[in-house]
């Protein structure tokens, strides 16, 4: 996410990665949590452009540039992580939505329009974190995963033993 708020940014010519990139960035990125925002396509470019509109173009900054984030774009991202800890260990794109609507900048205020609020993004995440603790299915152990290749090999092959060979393989590699 960094990287494109830091691609935003430079191509903006702006000397900080600002609030509006960490949004930009977000907006390229997680497609099926926008969707359960009821962010459509039509309504993500809406957002964009009143986003773009209020950034000044300057001249684009090298790639290579080192950006500093902005006061504001710090606070979004440490409270991101304040809003992961409370949910899952890795800071997720919804976690950093609601961070940005938590801290009342231009950023929040533009979603407000468009009906996003940080209560709609809390209860999207808690939808996504039950469901898929409803329909998530135990892992099977790797070695099932070489049950059709041993099925090949003959009825005396255990899956198991199959898969010790192909990992002694990589390993040797």
């Amino acid at each position: 996410m960094i990287f494109f708020a830091r691609y935003e940014a430079g191509a903006t010519g702006s000397t900080h990665i600002e609030e509006e990139h960490l949004l930009l960035a977000l907006l390229r990125q997680d497609e099926t949590f926008l969707r359960q925002l009821y962010l459509e396509p039509g309504k993500r470019q809406a957002i964009e452009a009143q986003i773009r509109s209020g950034l000044k173009p300057q001249t684009p900054i090298e790639p290579s540039a080192d950006l500093p984030l902005s006061p504001s774009a710090k606070r979004v991202l440490a409270y991101g992580a304040e809003e992961a800890e409370r949910r899952q260990r890795h800071i997720q794109p919804a976690h950093l939505l609601s961070a940005l609507l938590r801290e009342n900048g231009r950023v929040a205020g533009i979603l407000a329009t468009h009906g996003v609020t940080r209560e709609g993004v809390r209860a999207a995440m808690d939808h996504t974190e039950q469901t898929s603790a409803v329909t998530a299915l135990p892992p099977k152990p790797l070695h099932e995963e070489f049950e059709p290749y041993a099925e090949r090999l003959g009825p005396e092959v255990e899956p198991a033993v199959v898969f010790s060979l192909v990992r002694r393989e990589a390993q040797a590699r």
